[in-house]
Parts: structure tokens; sequence; C-alpha cells
């Protein structure tokens, strides 16, 4: 098990004013088969923070027990919850529930903030502050199932078999335990060679790249002959083909360097398809080539928010 407390960002039950973090708490327990682990890794706020931002940039309203405005009181606008408002703990407001995940995150700030003689509460940094340390605090459980009844990964997996063949709500619509989305994203990200972005996320990238020295945007359509030499096209599958069945020209946005103790090891090339075709990968030239849909639908945007949130 393990635990940590973060930047106040939640209104606890009752209260208009952030004094607790988004607080995760996780627990790991292996099976009798490998690979098949319960992985359980939430926060104890009713989202992550990161769901909301997500919505924000995209223009979206968030759902009613998500967030609060500055009154507390719930907001469907999610610049409202980032800005000067704040998160719902899980369940989202009193009627619901919400003084459960309260509990859950006074919780983890008595086993990392309190027990650990760090910041707790509202003592914690705000939220993308830099004026001093963190000062967060950590909790780690580890338990060796062997000293216990025998048999414990054998009865975990019976466990967690008997509740994914439960009867279904909607029979095209598995019940997954935690874990199972995870590693059902590690293997979509196997098959597809790459990693699955949404479009905000991917247009965000060049304003980050001056920060980091690598160059600005570059808007102009790059030809396939200028990408030849790079290999750029090297792993496009055929399908990417334009209609007239030759291949597309890309906007190349620029390049991230990543760098291990000030040493450069590894630049990107970053360019996505000018107009839109049937590829639907967003290039990399280099390790990663994350999947991105030219023009994604409801159902793959919300598919998308789940990935990263």
């Amino acid at each position: 098990m393990a635990f940590t407390n973060t930047s106040p960002l939640v209104y606890p039950t009752r209260s208009k004013q952030r004094a607790m973090g988004t607080n995760p708490i996780t627990l790991a327990a292996p099976s009798s088969k490998a690979g098949d682990e319960f992985v359980l890794d939430m926060a104890t706020s009713a989202v992550a923070l990161g769901k909301i931002e997500m919505c924000r940039r995209r223009g979206v309203p968030i759902p009613h027990g998500w967030g609060a405005d500055k009154n507390g009181k719930s907001t469907t606008d999610p610049a409202e919850a980032s800005g000067e408002g704040a998160l719902f703990p899980l369940g989202g407001e009193e009627e619901n529930s919400g003084y459960k995940g309260f509990g859950l995150g006074m919780m983890v700030e008595i086993f990392c903030g309190i027990m650990a003689g760090g910041a707790y509460g509202a003592n914690v940094r705000r939220w993308m502050t830099t004026d001093r340390p963190a000062n967060l605090g950590q909790s780690f459980v580890a338990i060796d199932p062997n000293a216990f009844a025998s048999g414990f990964g054998e009865r975990l997996s019976d466990y967690m078999n008997s509740m994914r063949n439960l009867a279904r709500v909607d029979k095209n619509v598995p019940v997954v335990i935690p874990g199972d989305p995870e590693r059902a994203h590690i293997e979509e990200c196997k098959k597809i060679g790459g990693i699955r972005y949404p479009p905000v996320l991917i247009d965000s990238m060049p304003l980050m790249w001056p920060v980091s020295g690598a160059p600005s945007r570059k808007t102009a359509v790059t030809s396939a002959a200028e990408f030849a030499g790079n290999g750029f096209y090297a792993s496009l599958p055929s399908h990417c083909l334009t209609a007239s069945g030759s291949l597309p020209t890309f906007t190349w946005l620029g390049e991230v360097s990543t760098s291990r103790k000030s040493v450069n090891w590894h630049t990107q090339h970053v360019a996505k398809p000018a107009q839109p075709v049937q590829c639907d990968q967003f290039v990399y030239r280099g390790i990663a080539r994350p999947v991105f849909p030219p023009d994604p639908g409801d159902a793959q945007i919300q598919d998308m928010l789940n990935l990263i949130s």
C-alpha cells in the first residue's frame, strides 16, 4: 500500500476553503497468475485534477459533483472549479456521500503529513507555486501474504475472476476490476506502437518547447521528400496513404529533446497529418509513435480522457 498527500485542491465537506489534497491511495496485490495483479490507484477526490483540466481545454462542461465554485456550490464550469473553486471529495456533495471521501482524504493526511512530521492540510504549499518546499509525506506499507494463511494468490485469482464473471448490465460492457483498464491500455499501446494522446494535449506541447530550449512551432507543410531522408515514413502503415495512393504531407511541429544529467540522449521530431487522411498516427521520429485520430468522436474523446486521468 502507498499513500501521499498533495497540495490543497479539495473542499472538505461543508467547507468552501481548500484544505485537503487529492491524496491518492494505492494497493497492489499478487495473484497466482503473473501479470494479473490487483492494482488499485485512486484519488480520494471526486476526480483527478487532470480530468477537469482536460474539460477546460476542450471547452466542455464537467458533471455535477466533480467540482465546486468559490462559494462551495457544485459547478459544471471546469475553469471555475480549477480556478477560484475546488474539487469535491470522492462521492461529491454531502448528500451523495462526499463525507466518505473527506474521511479517506484525512486518513491519508494522518499517514503522510502528521505521522511523518511534514506539512498537512491547508499548510501544504499551494498547487503550481514554488515559493517554499512542498514538504509532502509518503507512507508505504509492505505485507508478506505468506506470513498469513497459505493460498493467498489462488484465492485472489478466484475472487477477481468471480467479479469479472458477474452478470452484466450491458452484455457488451464487461465488469472490470482495478488494474484491468491499465492492462488493456498497455496491450493497446503495444499493438499500435505508441500512446494515444488527445488533440488538446498535443496542441499544448509547443507552448512548452521554448522553455526547454527546443525550437518554436513550425507551421509550414513539409513534403514527403523532406522527411524521406530522416526515415520519417518508414513505420507508417499502408492505410495512411491518401485517396490517390500517395504519402500524405505532414506539418512539422518541432522537436522534443530528452536529457538525463544534462546529457541530451534522445531527440524526437514531431509532426501530424497536414490534411485529414485515413492515417491515425501522430508521428514521432523516435521511440514513441502515439496514435492521434484527426477527428475523434465523443466516445473516443471520453476514452482518451479516461486513459490519461
